[in-house]
């Protein structure tokens, strides 16, 4: 199922050859020195132009990057990145260990008092990926208690961005069964 939803990253050929061709021949830690706020892009081009190891080479070297404060609210969505590509790659043995890593960062995050819906909603996502599917769901009413909401079904319809939409998407599959998950979505 991961691997039919992630296709090709949304944006044009062109544009992911212009990224790719800036980055030539460097290394993931040339990169992130040189063109850390980029990088996650770059890390998309190469999953796009069918380079899925260097995009996940890129994204593991991005988590271990040394991030400021104000890329810490980036680093959950950048572990749950790296986790759709292992899956996608059939690599779950690898993601597994990048899931409990999240949750233990969401759930430190939780008990220093944050309620953030965006952390709320990572933690859910992992909690589902996990196989814990009432923390999910508990995680996700709150998540909404505090104003999460999904961007899909606020925004027009865009071929282009579907593929995007269907990655950011694959967190919630394991819920979309129960009527409770289709209880959150209606609260929106």
């Amino acid at each position: 199922m991961y691997r039919q939803a992630i296709g090709q990253e949304a944006g044009s050929d062109e544009v992911h050859r212009e990224r790719l061709a800036e980055v030539e021949g460097m290394s993931n830690e040339e990169i992130l020195d040189r063109w850390y706020v980029n990088a996650w892009g770059i890390a998309h081009a190469f999953w796009a132009t069918g380079e899925r190891d260097r995009s996940i080479e890129l994204f593991e070297a991005m988590r271990h990057f040394r991030m400021g404060p104000r890329w810490a609210q980036r680093a959950p969505q950048l572990r749950l990145q790296l986790v759709w590509r292992y899956l996608a790659q059939g690599r779950e043995a690898e993601a597994a260990p990048v899931l409990e890593e999240l949750a233990d960062l969401l759930e430190a995050e939780l008990a220093a008092g944050v309620r953030h819906p965006m952390t709320l909603s990572y933690l859910a996502q992992t909690y589902g990926w996990q196989g814990h599917h009432e923390e999910a769901l508990e995680m996700l009413t709150m998540a909404v208690d505090y104003g999460f909401f999904w961007m899909a079904k606020r925004l027009p319809k865009n071929p282009e961005a579907e593929e995007s939409l269907a990655v950011w998407n694959l967190g919630w599959q394991a819920l979309e069964d129960d009527p409770r998950y289709q209880q959150q979505l209606e609260r929106q």
